[in-house]
């Protein structure tokens, strides 16, 4: 019978893994769930569900990504 579930192990950045969590907790999501969401898209679009490019200057594009999200769901969240 094969095994309903998969462990995964990745290296993350303290920062990046804390504001995301924190993220993912105000919105009720827990990291597992977020990761097996992301591994879904990968699959539906046959790539990253995102565009990586290299504009992004000063700081990871992945903290970029998180971080316009975040301020994308606050500013829905404060009706700005």
């Amino acid at each position: 019978m094969a095994a309903k579930t998969s462990n995964l192990y990745a290296r993350i950045e303290p920062e990046v893994k804390e504001e995301a969590e924190s993220i993912l907790a105000a919105l009720g999501i827990p990291a597992s769930n977020a990761i097996n969401m992301f591994y879904k898209q990968i699959i539906l679009n046959r790539g990253i569900p995102f565009e990586v490019n290299s504009h992004l200057q000063g700081r990871s594009m992945w903290q970029s990504f998180l971080r316009r999200n975040w301020m994308q769901s606050w500013r829905k969240d404060m009706r700005i």
